[in-house]
């Protein structure tokens, strides 16, 4: 296997995953109100995290999770909380598809930061490729019309999720170094769980925590294991040991795997103009990919779960 090919892909598996999201997400929203199902979703996988703890005999460095609190709030609150509190709203009015595309914006926003804040080196093949992506979402976001007056407001909610999500990747490469994973995940989630309460409990009278049918309660199960437990887990290694620019470039796949599922299991279609842009989504990926030398092949770290 190539250098750092099972972290890719750990990647390729969480992209996989997150791509399937978007769609359950919004059949999920027929029946649980959004509010009602980012808490739900958080507060499972934060529960099955806390049982995993004993199971696989780690112990809790509460020493650790005291001096670094306020990192776990913040990746919680980014990277799970006011995530899925932007994407459940937003799903409300915008197609599955679309909307992951509109959100793979993230890569530029945390590819940025990371240049920034951690020094990880943004090259012209890198860069380009994430240009390259971008103009796919702009194609996809505007359907080839550049009128802004007729973009649908809930479209806006995504660019939400996408400077939230950027920022918890580059949160996320810090963390790193700094706590075992399976001790930050569960953290990360009650965080995520406690701003998804935050946004609930004011119409918690209209947005019922109980009594949706066995189907709604198998997509919630799928959402907070797979999406979020196995998912986070994968990008959490992924994003350890190739860096988050790399990361960042193949999470722009997310959309693609979307709008795939989308079309399979809840017959959304795309018009041309958006059909080229995931196109041109997937090239600059193709592209930035082929270039990538992270910084931590420079820097090797020794994971603390393999």
């Amino acid at each position: 296997m190539p250098k750092n090919g099972k972290w890719y892909f750990c990647i390729f598996i969480a992209v996989l995953i997150w791509g399937s999201s978007f769609p359950v997400s919004r059949y999920l929203l027929g029946e649980i109100p959004p509010y009602s199902l980012a808490f739900l979703r958080n507060t499972i996988t934060a529960v099955v995290f806390f049982l995993l703890l004993p199971i696989m005999k780690v112990k809790i460095d509460w020493k650790s999770v005291r001096e670094h609190l306020f990192l776990l709030f913040c990746l919680g609150f980014t990277g799970v909380g006011i995530y899925n509190i932007f994407m459940t709203v937003g799903l409300q009015g915008t197609p599955a598809g679309k909307a992951s595309l509109i959100s793979s914006s993230s890569i530029l926003f945390g590819s940025i930061l990371a240049a920034i804040f951690l020094k990880e080196k943004l090259t012209k093949r890198k860069l380009g490729g994430l240009l390259f992506s971008m103009c796919g979402v702009v194609l996809v976001l505007t359907e080839g019309n550049f009128n802004l007056g007729k973009i649908n407001p809930s479209d806006f909610y995504f660019f939400g999720t996408a400077i939230s999500w950027g920022t918890y990747m580059v949160l996320t490469r810090y963390a790193s170094d700094k706590m075992d994973t399976m001790v930050l995940m569960p953290f990360v989630f009650l965080f995520g769980a406690i701003t998804a309460f935050i946004f609930w409990l004011p119409g918690a009278a209209n947005s019922p925590l109980i009594g949706f049918s066995p189907v709604a309660w198998a997509g919630l199960f799928y959402m907070s294991l797979f999406s979020g437990a196995v998912a986070f887990l994968c990008s959490y290694l992924g994003v350890k040991h190739v860096g988050t620019i790399p990361s960042n470039i193949c999470n722009t796949l997310i959309p693609v795997w979307s709008c795939v599922f989308s079309f399979l299991f809840m017959g959304e279609t795309m018009s041309l103009p958006q059909v080229l842009g995931a196109t041109v989504a997937v090239c600059g990926v193709l592209w930035g990919v082929t270039g990538i030398r992270s910084q931590r092949q420079e820097m090797p770290v020794t994971a603390r779960m393999e």
